[in-house]
């Protein structure tokens, strides 16, 4: 018989009965946060470079209005810490705006000293003060680029050195180098996902680094993410082959949604090998994955929300057979006929439900309150393969 087993808070449990329910993960947390702090895993952005000497740089979101302000010292030097990754507008008190795109985790340099005197805008140079080696992950790169699951973690396949992989159960694991899967971290909203039992990413560890079938967190919540292969900094912890730093989606002053749906069943494909047996049928499969999302404003320039939810149920195909070599039809008439019902194809059911919520308020200049809401929840039967029935 297959083992049951029960996940709450990344303990395990085993026991005989054939039905496992995995609920992991109802997180509640709120942060106050002032720009001029320095937070450790944060996934923010910076905003330096050099303006007239004693002049005020302020930057402005020109999706959401936050507005932040800067003083530049006697040699022109800025800095602007703790800024939400997006597009903002710069100026120094000249009149003249310059736009600039800030990356999640990502100090940018951009010169306010220069005049522009042709249409366009000036070059800014990425993370020029730092040895870290990565690569982002950007909102247009996710809603754009092919994936085969809507595991976010999917399109750090694309930076030279990690290695993404769906076996043939569905199960999905990310990998840096020729490390083990344990040896990544991932920080989203600067809390790690850290799977201490496991180790690796909750959501892709298990048993022998299987990994799972599920998602770690909604797509639809990710805005962008950075991944750093290495020469990370010493703020990212419990990591040995690379760090994954994640920002969440905020609303805007516009109202903004998506939704995807996608829908396959055993009528969709066709027989496998042990459904073209005398006798036998295809297995009932039907997979779904759905999700919407939607954000905007609550007060204009001050208070946003966002929330998304999304659902996957899976049919993972299985065939349970007495043993190799064995033929079940030497077999069958000696067991019980409720035990030999149970050899030929299988289906091992998975289900998922991820829930994400945001509300973020600006209650000044220099004052940030996030408020945001997690939940994972999976069930599903597993272990009905091979010499193994349900």
């Amino acid at each position: 018989m297959s083992k049951q087993r029960f996940r709450r808070g990344h303990r395990l449990f085993g026991s005989s009965a054939p039905v496992a329910r995995m609920t992991v993960a109802a997180a509640v947390a709120a942060a106050l946060m002032a720009p001029a702090a320095v937070l450790a895993q944060t996934a923010d952005s910076t905003l330096a470079g050099y303006a007239p000497p004693n002049a005020t740089v302020t930057v402005r979101n020109t999706a959401t209005g936050l507005v932040r302000h800067g003083t530049a010292g006697g040699d022109g030097h800025y800095v602007i810490p703790g800024l939400p990754p997006g597009d903002y507008t710069v100026e120094a008190g000249t009149g003249v705006q310059q736009t600039v795109t800030l990356q999640v985790a990502t100090t940018t340099q951009l010169d306010l000293l220069q005049q522009v005197t042709i249409t366009g805008n000036r070059p800014v140079h990425q993370e020029a003060l730092t040895s870290e080696v990565g690569q982002v992950v950007s909102l247009h790169d996710i809603d754009n680029l092919p994936q085969l699951t809507r595991n976010f973690l999917e399109f750090a396949n694309q930076v030279p050195g990690m290695q993404f992989t769906v076996d043939n159960q569905g199960n999905t694991n990310l990998r840096g180098g020729a490390q083990l899967t344990s040896n990544i971290d991932v920080y989203i909203d600067g809390v790690s996902q850290k799977d201490y039992i496991f180790g690796g990413i909750t959501g892709q560890e298990g048993p022998g680094q299987a990994g799972d079938p599920g998602n770690p967190f909604p797509q639809l919540a990710i805005d962008e993410y950075k991944v750093i292969t290495s020469n990370y900094k010493a703020e990212y912890g419990d990591a040995a082959s690379a760090i994954i730093v994640a920002q969440t989606r905020s609303g805007t002053n516009e109202f903004k949604g998506d939704s995807f749906v996608t829908y396959t069943n055993q009528n969709l494909r066709a027989s496998t090998p042990a459904e073209l047996q005398p006798g036998q049928h295809k297995a009932s499969a039907p997979s779904w994955e759905f999700g919407a999302s939607e954000g905007g404003p609550i007060i204009q320039d001050k208070m946003h929300f966002f929330v998304t939810f999304e659902r996957k149920t899976l049919s993972e195909q299985n065939v349970v057979f007495p043993g190799t070599g064995v033929d079940p039809a030497v077999v069958d008439p000696l067991l019980p006929a409720s035990v030999a019902s149970q050899f030929g194809p299988t289906t091992n059911p998975f289900s998922e439900d991820l829930g994400f919520a945001k509300l973020d308020f600006e209650p000044t200049d220099s004052d940030r309150l996030e408020l945001t809401y997690k939940l994972r929840l999976e069930r599903s039967l597993q272990g009905a393969a091979g010499q193994t029935a349900a």
